[in-house]
Parts: structure tokens; sequence; C-alpha cells
């Protein structure tokens, strides 16, 4: 069965700094996940990427949630209502 979403070799470079670094992951219909790891581990980083907030710097291939993570969005650096 194919995944609901699907990353793979996904990394994001924010600066001089490797975020993320050749994610793989597959969720299936029905199935739970959870995101577990220590402080700046790249949960959060993740999560804006499948979102579409931050572009990733490279990936092998991606769900059909790749045309949202593509698209220019405007990068706050401080909680508001503006984005």
């Amino acid at each position: 069965m194919t995944p609901l979403l699907h990353l793979q070799g996904v990394s994001v470079r924010l600066g001089t700094v490797t975020a993320l670094e050749g994610v793989d992951l597959g969720v299936h219909a029905g199935e739970r996940v959870a995101l577990v790891g220590a402080n700046g581990s790249g949960k959060s980083t993740l999560l804006r990427t499948l979102h579409g907030l931050l572009a990733p710097s490279a990936a092998a291939s991606s769900s059909p949630w790749s045309a949202p993570m593509a698209r220019a969005r405007p990068r706050c650096c401080a909680p508001c209502t503006a984005c």
C-alpha cells in the first residue's frame, strides 16, 4: 500500500546549521506517529517542513505535499498573525 505521506532523503539547512539530514518517513492510513527526541533534534523543523513553512534544502522524493513545501511563504522570527 502506498503511504499517505512519504519523505525520502529530506534535508534542511538553516544558515550553517544542518537541522535535518537524509530524513526518511512513511505514514500509512490509520497509523499514529510520535516524534520523540531531545531538544534541538529537529522535531519542529520536520513538522514545519511538512507544513510548507520551511523548504527542504534537498529531497530525493516526497509526498503529494511537496507542492506546498516548494511554495514561497513569509517567514517570521517571532510568533505573530502576519504569517
